[in-house]
């Protein structure tokens, strides 16, 4: 199959274009480059590095930061507020759209545990 380029193009479309790309690019090589992502890359399993290189590659930063921000290998206490809302929610937290961020953890860190000896 041959690969076909729109060559309708204006050099300041072409320019807007890769202008997108290359910010893309490096908001991914940010994200890359920090120590975080480093401790998960180590922590991964061959199909979780795979994921992750597949949204490198993709160019799509916000698969990478997905990928980051729900690694297996993150506690509670590494993930963001939002993150511990759902999963708060999901448990079956009470109140736990009103209660601070450290409440969330050791909510979620209970009813985990209690899952557990269940």
């Amino acid at each position: 199959m041959e690969l076909r380029y729109n060559t309708n193009l204006s050099y300041w479309q072409i320019h807007a274009n890769l202008t997108e790309h290359t910010n893309g690019m490096r908001a991914i090589l940010k994200k890359v480059d920090s120590p975080h992502f480093e401790t998960l890359w180590k922590q991964s399993t061959k199909d979780q590095r795979e994921e992750a290189l597949k949204a490198i590659y993709s160019g799509n930063r916000d698969l990478i930061k997905d990928w980051m921000e729900t690694h297996p290998a993150l506690k509670a206490e590494d993930w963001g507020y939002n993150r511990l809302r759902d999963r708060a929610a999901k448990l079956g937290v009470k109140n736990y759209s009103r209660i601070t961020r450290e409440e969330l953890v050791l909510a979620i860190m209970e009813k985990e545990s209690a899952n557990e000896k269940d």
